[in-house]
């Protein structure tokens, strides 16, 4: 019988090659800053970098790979991701880089913790979108006020002021919120003044809200700066300037009555008519009194029965304003003369020449209350004299035009015109009218040569033969002045 004998035939192992040699090192470093005993420590973050360094140089060299190597590589970076955190917030790790210089794809030198988001940060974003806000209504609020400066034609120094300090006010937190360059500069300032990173998105609000405030405030002072100067210019019979400057408050504020009826009263002296109409057209549905009286003065030459109608609803409502205690005294003698005058005038251009005295004589009380001559006194003297010929009344016609030549102060070119249009040349060439425009501020008409001879004779009125109470005029129909 013969022994079979089988022999154990051993296969030796293939030695393993380089690459899965680091990758072992890197994975037995890997375990150990894993393991709960050296967990972050500094010697265990360093020698797994190093490992993952030697794995990948040899990566680099082209050495032989195995799948299964490649493979288990992969799970270990993972892993090593997994302790970015801990790897990133290592004291070391910068001095680490600046020696060893590792490049950009070595990935795992340049970890980062993940950033602790503060209490105080967790609202950033709509701190940030108000402050966006904010910024926006501020922009709106600066191309209102360029505008409106810019409309006038003449810009001071104040106006340019503030319009360049809110401007380099919303660069710069406009500059910080929506660039990146911005928000450097922006954070550089608010490092100086030792805020701190946590509350940098509240202080940019806080100073965009500020902005804001200022830029509101400007806009809604401004406009009675400009309406302050306009009137003061439009006073001293500076109507360019006053144009300028009520023009640019009706370009911020275009529903204010006051301004609109301020600019009405520019272009109305300007002989702009059309122009004035439209301003104070535009007012005349809020009911003020000083609506219906301007609009009805401006319509008097072209459609006199209208303007009529328009002023005894300005007679209207001043009354009721006054007896409702709505307006002061002063305010309402004043309102009144020049409601009274204006219908007189009106009621002149219909040829209803008593009814036209009645509310001139009217006009002339009224105006016997003010303290000093003012804009368009002594108008009414002047339109009685019309009214006072028409009915025969030559005596009281002599009387208003000399009250006429001491008292009035034309306020409108279209006042004036009535004079030339009704041949009153003596008047025109001795009325003081520094109310109508500049160049005779050094000049005392009423001192003037030709100013102290008796006045003209006075021309028969149109239509004096057809008024039912006028008195027989003499057949000269003229009379000398004693």
């Amino acid at each position: 019988m013969s022994e079979e004998i089988t022999s154990e035939v051993t296969t030796p192992s293939k030695p393993q090659s380089p690459l899965e040699i680091a990758i072992e090192h890197y994975a037995a470093h890997l375990e150990r800053l894993e393991s709960p005993e050296a967990a972050g420590t500094e010697s265990s973050i360093y020698e797994v970098l190093l490992a993952r360094d030697s794995v990948e140089n040899l990566l680099l060299k082209r050495c032989e790979r195995a799948e299964t190597s490649l493979a288990e590589l992969v799970e270990l970076d993972q892993r090593l991701k997994a302790k970015e955190d801990l790897i990133g917030a290592t004291p070391k790790l910068n001095n680490w880089r600046e020696v060893l210089k590792p490049p950009e794809t070595a990935w795992w030198w340049y970890f980062s913790p993940t950033p602790v988001i503060d209490v105080w940060d967790q609202l950033d974003w709509l701190w940030n979108t108000l402050t966006v806000a904010c910024l926006g209504m501020v922009g709106s609020l600066m191309i209102n006020i360029t505008n409106a400066m810019s409309a006038g034609g003449a810009v001071q120094w104040p106006e340019t002021f503030m319009t360049l300090m809110q401007g380099t006010g919303l660069a710069l937190v406009a500059g910080g919120t929506l660039t990146s360059k911005g928000q450097t500069q922006v954070e550089k300032l608010l490092e100086r003044l030792n805020i701190p990173p946590k509350f940098r998105a509240e202080a940019t609000f806080v100073m965009a809200i500020t902005l804001l405030l200022i830029s509101t405030g400007i806009y809604n002072v401004l406009p009675k700066y400009l309406f302050y100067l306009g009137t003061q210019a439009y006073g001293d019979r500076n109507l360019q300037q006053a144009l300028i400057r009520l023009s640019q408050a009706n370009q911020i504020q275009p529903g204010n009555s006051e301004i609109s009826i301020a600019l009405g009263k520019v272009y109305e002296s300007l002989n702009k008519t059309a122009e004035a109409t439209a301003e104070y057209v535009k007012v005349i549905p809020q009911g003020l009194p000083e609506a219906f009286n301007s609009t009805g003065r401006v319509l008097i030459k072209k459609n006199p029965e209208r303007a009529e109608a328009i002023l005894r609803l300005g007679i209207q409502r001043a009354y009721i304003r006054f007896k409702s205690g709505k307006v002061g005294e002063e305010e309402s003698v004043d309102r009144r003369y020049q409601f009274r005058t204006n219908l007189g005038w009106a009621l002149l251009q219909q040829e209803r020449y008593k009814e036209a005295r009645e509310e001139l004589l009217l006009a002339v009380e009224f105006n016997k209350q003010f303290p000093d001559r003012q804009l368009g006194s002594g108008m009414a003297q002047c339109f009685l004299i019309k009214a006072n010929l028409a009915l025969g009344n030559t005596t009281e016609a002599i009387e208003n035009w000399s009250a006429c030549y001491r008292q009035s102060r034309p306020e409108f070119i279209s006042e004036y015109q009535w004079l030339i249009d009704n041949e009153y040349y003596q008047l025109t060439t001795c009325l003081d009218t520094k109310s109508l425009l500049l160049g005779l501020e050094d000049v005392n008409v009423s001192e003037v040569e030709d100013c102290l001879e008796p006045p003209e004779f006075f021309p028969e009125p149109e239509g004096a033969g057809e008024a039912g109470e006028a008195e027989e005029v003499e057949s000269d129909s003229s009379v000398g002045a004693s």
